[in-house]
């Protein structure tokens, strides 16, 4: 017993003596070299443990298992090999902002845990379908999801290939193209069958695990109350937040701080060509360019014209008819409810802004203003009743985030349980 125990101490010293190399080396061969002795030595140490294996058993682990569970093991390749494709993907992210990945040690080891928890807790979840024989998806469910797939694969192909002969391409030679690239950037069709399909068997094995979730009328009025003790505190402390949070925050807002106003706006844009030449200034950063100002001078007449008739009485709704593609160009700012903005909240910068919070009365414009795709109007629409928002008004939307949150956390204990059942053991000291 203790000659064993001697040459696994032997041996993880020769390992540590192998990992310092002498500087005049060809670090490549010394890197194969290193590898392939690595490996001899995980081999004669999962021998020598398995010699050693005692009533617990956990000496018997090969030394490569990073966890065990009944009926099957997460090994070590496994983790790494998944964790060479994370980094993969933020290298490639990282490179395109011309950035390199700096991960501290302990966040590469704690991403390497996350790798092995997900590792296992996939093997145990497949292990106990398998053996319950559950399918999450009918044949029907998936031809009826591979259907959908294929029409929205088909419409994105179809506006790209639009968008590919507006630049010049024939009909084949834009399909050639769009193909080329979706293929590059793993956007084909298989892949967009495979995500519907993921996204349908991930939440069938949520329901399956979750079981049957209720909210009670009592549990929804304790969500409520939460929510606006933590919305009055935030709010009150950052109310410049406010403006930002009402427009994209898919959470609902139980409470809103003073000083807000309604704003609804309509963009005089560029035509193709001024876009178009617009687009390389702001791309170039040259913006503030005379250049630049040239193309807001030519267009600015057919802007104050739109102000004339504003100030002349005429609707806004009516006149921002005219100009569809406001939305188009300002997503939710410039949809048809407009937006909230206040004296502390910042939204278009400090002129533009402020001429927006300086209209006096509900209905007043203000004068035309530059962005990015020409010139603006704003409207001040109306103002926004601060305090508590009442329940009724959020309910729908409270009802599904307590729902959601209520499931959450029961496919959390339905998970953890098939996690006890199968007798999941983690190693982590063996990643590094």
């Amino acid at each position: 017993m203790k000659r064993a125990f001697t040459l696994i101490l032997t041996l993880c010293i020769l390992a540590g003596m192998l990992l310092c190399p002498a500087e005049e080396i060809d670090y490549r061969a010394e890197y194969e070299r290193l590898l392939q002795e690595n490996e001899a030595l995980r081999a004669e140490i999962s021998r020598l443990q398995a010699l050693l294996g005692g009533e617990d058993g956990d000496a018997a682990v090969a030394s490569n298992v990073i966890a065990s569970f009944d009926g099957g093991e997460v090994t070590f390749e496994e983790v790494y090999a998944s964790y060479e494709e994370a980094m993969g993907y933020y290298e490639e992210m990282l490179a395109s902002y011309g950035m390199e990945p700096d991960f501290a040690p302990e966040e590469i080891l704690q991403m390497q845990i996350d790798l092995a928890r997900e590792l296992a807790d996939a093997k145990i979840i497949n292990a106990y379908l398998e053996e319950n024989d559950i399918e999450l998806l009918s044949k029907e469910e998936i031809d009826a999801l591979t259907a959908i797939a294929e029409s929205e694969y088909s419409q994105m192909f179809e506006s790209a290939v639009s968008d590919v002969m507006g630049m010049g391409y024939d009909r084949q030679g834009a399909e050639e193209y769009v193909t080329d690239y979706f293929t590059e950037f793993d956007m084909g069709l298989e892949t967009v069958i495979d995500e519907h399909l993921s996204q349908a068997r991930e939440a069938a094995l949520t329901r399956l695990l979750a079981g049957e979730v209720t909210v009670s009328e009592e549990e929804l009025a304790q969500a409520y109350s939460a929510l606006l003790d933590s919305d009055r505190e935030y709010y009150s402390q950052y109310p410049e937040d406010y403006a930002f949070d009402e427009l994209y925050s898919e959470s609902p807002i139980a409470y809103v701080p003073e000083g807000y106003r309604q704003v609804r706006m309509l963009i005089v844009p560029f035509d193709e060509e001024s876009m178009s030449a617009y687009d390389e200034h702001y791309y170039g950063g040259t913006t503030d360019s005379q250049e630049a100002d040239a193309l807001f001078a030519a267009l600015l007449p057919e802007a104050e014209e739109v102000y004339r008739r504003l100030l002349n009485g005429e609707s806004f709704d009516a006149i921002r008819a005219e100009f569809p593609d406001t939305e188009l160009y300002m997503d939710q700012l410039g949809g048809a409810q407009g937006f909230c903005l206040s004296s502390e909240s910042e939204m278009f910068g400090y002129e533009t802004d402020g001429a927006i919070m300086a209209l006096e009365n509900i209905g007043d414009v203000t004068e035309p203003q530059k962005c990015d795709w020409g010139w603006a109007i704003f409207e001040y629409a109306g103002d926004v009743a601060p305090g508590e928002v009442p329940l009724e008004k959020i309910k729908g939307e409270l009802y599904l985030q307590t729902y959601n949150d209520k499931q959450t956390a029961q496919y959390e204990a339905g998970l953890e349980k098939l996690r006890a059942d199968a007798n999941l053991t983690f190693y982590f000291e063996r990643l590094n």
